[in-house]
């Protein structure tokens, strides 16, 4: 095969006049994920939820795939993570499952998490703005404080 036939463009995410993203949730899966200890270099691994969105790509009918990973615990205080952030926010599965109105921020302490079905999120609608992960890099996140559910 050709190199020409091989050459493809990137999947650049469509978004709208304000920047704002539609995509569908399309999985919610239990992954273990392996990770490096920053001190000592050991290797460690724990239990993570990965969602996945599918966006539109702006070539045509292609899509994309846009990850996130978040821990299992929902925690009802907020923190100020990253520490260059503005104000003090909820871990990212707290903040999703407020955004994706699974949860209530006023009533978390009082939540039978066992209720709630992340599943049924799978196939809904969502709309969101991105952000860079890190300076560096040109992967952009979900910025989860714009996450919204779509009816």
């Amino acid at each position: 095969m050709s190199v020409s036939k091989r050459l493809s463009r990137a999947n650049r995410i469509q978004t709208n006049e304000k920047n704002i993203v539609v995509g569908k949730l399309t999985s919610v899966e239990l992954v273990k994920s392996d990770f490096a200890d920053e001190d000592t270099g050991e290797i460690s691994s724990t239990d993570q939820i990965e969602w996945i969105w599918e966006v539109p790509t702006a070539i045509g009918d292609k899509t994309t795939n846009i990850h996130e990973w978040t821990g299992l615990n929902v925690n009802s205080e907020k923190t100020w993570y990253p520490d260059n952030s503005d104000e003090p926010s909820y871990n990212k599965l707290t903040t999703i499952l407020i955004k994706s109105e699974l949860l209530n921020p006023k009533s978390i302490d009082d939540t039978d998490l066992e209720t709630i079905d992340i599943e049924s999120l799978i196939g809904k609608d969502f709309q969101f703005e991105l952000e860079r992960r890190s300076k560096k890099r040109t992967i952009k996140n979900i910025k989860l404080s714009t996450l919204k559910l779509i009816d």
